[in-house]
C-alpha cells in the first residue's frame, strides 16, 4: 500500500509540474488546440476518440475494478455529424 501511495504521489507531482508549465508550451497567437473558449475543438474530440483513458485525477480510477472495461462515448461536435 505504501508503494502504491508513493507511486500515486509521484504521478500527482508530475501532473502538477506539467500543468504549471503547459500554458507556455503553445503559441500565444493561436492558443490551445484543445479548447476554444468553453468549447472543445474538433481536434480534441478526435483525440478523445483514440486515447485509452483520460481522467482529471488518478484517484478516480480507484472506484473501478481492475477488470473494468472503458468505452468511448459518442457525441456530436458539428450539426452535420451523425448521431
Amino acid at each position: 500500500e505504501e508503494e502504491r501511495d508513493a507511486a500515486l504521489d509521484a504521478l500527482e507531482a508530475e501532473r502538477h509540474r506539467i500543468r504549471c508549465c503547459a500554458p507556455g508550451l503553445y503559441n500565444s497567437s493561436f492558443g490551445s488546440v484543445f479548447r476554444h473558449n468553453a468549447d472543445s475543438t474538433a481536434y480534441a474530440f478526435a483525440l478523445k476518440q483514440h486515447v485509452d483513458l483520460y481522467t482529471s485525477r488518478l484517484e478516480n480510477l480507484l472506484a473501478y475494478s481492475p477488470h473494468h472495461r472503458f468505452y468511448a462515448t459518442r457525441c456530436k461536435i458539428l450539426p452535420h455529424d451523425p448521431d
